[in-house]
């Protein structure tokens, strides 16, 4: 399955170093890093109801889905 995510610049780069380096590609790389995280004690535990803190605000925009990357960054700028 493909999908696109963000990740910071220089946390990137050292994960493409990292996969040079063990001789793998990144897609191996994140795929074996979130394998060994979601295996770790309590990582498959629901921990609750998160809220989300905003600023100015009253919380989440009725109708925005925050699984949908573009669509909140439309959201934001205003398009």
């Amino acid at each position: 399955m493909r999908t696109t995510v963000a990740i910071e610049t220089h946390l990137l780069k050292k994960a493409r170093q990292a996969a040079m380096a063990s001789r793998q590609t990144l897609s191996s790389l994140v795929q074996d890093s979130l394998r060994s995280y979601l295996s770790c004690k309590g990582a498959n535990e629901v921990k609750g109801t998160q809220k989300f803190i905003t600023f100015r605000g009253k919380g989440l925009q009725a109708g925005v889905n925050m699984d949908d990357t573009a669509s909140l960054l439309d959201r934001m700028e205003g398009r």
